[in-house]
């Protein structure tokens, strides 16, 4: 059983695709539901480097300077997995 992804209302995502919605969002020009998108992923995996960019983007496009910080985390998280790959290796 799949949902829809059109609506009339929100859009209804399948499991583990919110990212993608958000991508749509910001595609559109609409940043804050991509950064609800954004967040909700990272509300499952608060180091996912894909979302924290996303978000960071959303945000700068939007003026906020909170941008910065996302951009940071993002950086932080994939220096965090290098390193985790480097030292499985």
């Amino acid at each position: 059983m799949s949902r829809r992804l059109v609506s009339d209302g929100p859009p209804q995502t399948r499991a583990g695709a919110p990212d993608a919605v958000g991508n749509t969002y910001f595609v559109l020009g609409e940043f804050h539901p991509a950064l609800d998108q954004y967040t909700q992923v990272l509300g499952f995996s608060p180091d996912d480097y894909y979302a924290l960019a996303s978000a960071a983007q959303s945000y700068q496009a939007l003026g906020d300077p909170v941008a910065a910080d996302f951009f940071a985390r993002c950086l932080s998280a994939i220096e965090d997995r290098n390193s985790l790959q480097a030292a499985s290796s």
